[in-house]
């Protein structure tokens, strides 16, 4: 089964489990890039990140340089920013063409994930994929962080059965 995690990560934390991730279950990881970098620090961060979060703002990302389709699962990872997904990952998941894939969605936040993975999965039905699994992740920086990396590789592991009993219904080798 080939496997591609992409991911959005400002402050390294989606980054970190897109990694855990590539360690438990292998794969392909690609960082996706905004053409107008978003402020890591300060007040900038906060003022620029919140308002193209809040008001959908446009936020074109380079392109990737590999093709999804191109895998049989694709575990895509956001932030959590004003309890919604990234901007980043909102405009890859919308000029994504998700037909036939199938996806594992998951998050990170330090306060909740509000409705990120139920926004995240919408888009991807709505383009045609098939999401088998998500979950939501405390921020790495939290005092838990060795559980939360044991949890999401033990997570990764069981999205990786699940695509495994979809594509086998559906008649493709795993």
């Amino acid at each position: 089964m080939r496997i591609l995690t992409v991911f959005y990560s400002l402050e390294g934390n989606c980054r970190a489990l897109a990694e855990v991730i590539r360690e438990a279950v292998g794969g392909d990881v690609e960082a996706l890039r905004p053409e107008k970098e978003i402020p890591k620090r300060g007040f900038l961060r906060i003022l620029i990140g919140g308002w193209i979060t809040l008001f959908g703002k446009p936020c074109p990302n380079h392109p990737l340089t590999v093709n999804v389709a191109d895998y049989d699962l694709i575990f895509v990872g956001t932030p959590v920013w004003a309890f919604r997904m990234s901007p980043p990952i909102r405009r890859f998941l919308t000029e994504t063409d998700w037909t036939g894939r199938t996806v594992a969605l998951y998050a990170m936040h330090g306060g909740g994930p509000g409705k990120t993975l139920r926004a995240m999965q919408e888009l991807i039905e709505s383009r045609g994929g098939r999401v088998v699994s998500a979950a939501d992740f405390l921020d790495l920086r939290e005092k838990n962080a060795d559980a939360t990396r044991a949890k999401a590789a033990e997570w990764a592991k069981e999205a990786v059965k699940g695509a495994e009993c979809v594509s086998t219904a559906s008649g493709q080798k795993p």
